[in-house]
Order: C-alpha cells, then structure tokens, then sequence
C-alpha cells in the first residue's frame, strides 16, 4: 500500500477546510454568481426584465456581493414557468345626483381589467458541493385595470412588482438571525417599542400611508421564542409565538419596532433573559 506524502495530507486538509469555510458564511456573507433567466413558455420576452429583478435583490444587499460565476460561492438561477393573464370584470360604484328627485345615491358600473401571474422557479446552488441551498416557485399577481386588449400592460405590471417578492425569496434562502435586542420604551409599564437586530439588509421598512407596492403597510414581524423538547430520546425545538410588533423607524442595521400584540409576555420572557427572535411576516 503506497504512502501518501504528509505534506500533501496537510494540503488536501487546507484546500478541504477552506472550501468549508465557504460555503458556512460565518459572517453571513456571500458571493453570489447570477445566471442568465430562461424560460419554459417558448416565449423570452420577459427573461431580460426577471433578470434585471432578480440583480437588484442581490446587489442592494450589503450581505451580498454579486460577482463572475467562475469565482461564485452560489449560484442563482431563475426560469419562468408560466405567464397567465386572465380577462375579469370589476364592479365599482360612485355617488351620482339623480336629475329626477335631485338626491345622491350610489350607482354600480363595471371596469375591465386583466389578472397576470408570472411564476418563476429560484434556485439557489452551492458551487463547492452542487447542493441545492434553496428551491421555490416564487409567483407575482397584479391586477390592472385596463381594455382586455392591453394584455402586455398587465403582465408588464406584475413583472414589474417581482423584486418585493424575490426580496422575500432570498431573506428566506439567506436567513438574518433577528432578534429583540432590548425595550426601547414603556407605555403604562409595559413594552411599547423595542429595538431589533436588523434593518435596511432584511428589507424591513416603515410606509408611509398606502404607497407601498408589497403590502400597503409597515412591515411586520412575529415574536417567538424556541421551546425545546425531548422525547423518546430525541430533543425537538418548537416555536412559540410570544406577541407582534411592526417597523416604526429603520436604522441602518437596526430597527425600532412597535409592539402591537403580546406586550405583557414580551416583558415577562425579556426580565426572565429569555432571548426573544423574529420571522418576518409582511414587507
């Protein structure tokens, strides 16, 4: 049996440790290497604009840096799997003066408008090992109010509205560990704003009024904790939820968030030093 020199063994465990290194994110960064959109419908009109949406995700994330795929950590890919559009009929009213008795009453009348759905599969891979990290079918609805004619109208508006949910895509793929980090402000002795460890890098943002494009409101975000449990032999972590709070002001990193459910258990775990997280629930 041949020996293997030792200098090599120690080189094979370098170049083997540092590919791990990679592909672990300690730091919670990564290089991402964006391919080209295609598509399955035989139709590519869209590929440039999906693409477009799928580089500004990446590339406004300071956790991100989007670089050659020859030199990538992972790769994402996006196909389209289908565009559909669909011919509905809105029924709207309006107060009108009757010429006759000279009152104001509500009279119905009918718009035209056009459902489009784009769906694109994501797919998120890790160069060094080919794994799959992510996988989802992210889909983007639009209404638009419109002639049935103008169908490209109303499927360029539901491309258009893709980044918020790619954005949600990716913070699900690249998970940011949030958290409570302490109380903010009391109201009547109870918790009435707390600061969060994350911010502008998880796309959390405080709308004003109903101008937003994802969810006409300020984003928000449920508190729980991990509750571990052990049975026959095998220990379990079951998430409990604690309580609701949405974004009051963004801070670069750091978010200070109002608390709208859950206030008297937000103070009761966060007194007994019970780290409290945070999934994100709208944007």
């Amino acid at each position: 049996m041949k020996k293997i020199p030792l200098i090599l063994v120690f080189t094979l465990l370098t170049l083997i440790s540092f590919s791990q290194d990679q592909t672990q994110n300690s730091d919670g960064h990564y290089t991402i290497g964006i391919l080209a959109v295609t598509s399955s419908t035989g139709d590519n009109s869209y590929n440039d604009q999906v693409s477009s949406a799928i580089y500004s995700v990446f590339s406004s994330k300071g956790r991100f840096t989007v670089v050659d795929q020859s030199i990538a950590q992972i790769i994402v890919s996006g196909n389209i799997i289908s565009v559909i559009t669909n011919n509905v009929t809105i029924t709207k009213s309006q107060v009108v003066k009757d010429p006759n008795s000279g009152l104001y009453v509500a009279q119905n009348f009918n718009v035209p408008a056009i459902d489009a759905t784009i769906t694109v599969n994501m797919q998120a891979s890790e160069v060094s090992t080919g794994a799959v990290k992510s996988s989802k079918m992210v889909r983007c609805t639009r209404r638009t109010e419109t002639d049935w004619a103008n169908t490209a109208i109303a499927i360029d508006n539901a491309v258009n509205a893709l980044p918020g949910h790619m954005k949600a895509w990716a913070n699900e793929a690249f998970p940011v560990d949030l958290k409570i980090l302490k109380i903010e402000s009391y109201k009547r002795g109870l918790p009435d704003k707390v600061l969060i460890k994350g911010g502008n890098d998880t796309d959390l943002e405080k709308t004003k009024g109903s101008m937003s494009h994802w969810s006409g409101s300020s984003s928000k975000l449920q508190v729980f904790e991990n509750e571990i449990i052990i049975t026959d032999g095998k220990q379990y972590t079951r998430p409990v939820k604690i309580g609701e709070i949405k974004v009051d002001e963004v801070q670069g990193d750091f978010t200070v968030c109002k608390v709208t459910d859950g206030a008297e258990a937000i103070k009761r775990e966060m007194d007994a030093g019970k780290t409290l997280l945070l999934k994100i629930l709208t944007y």
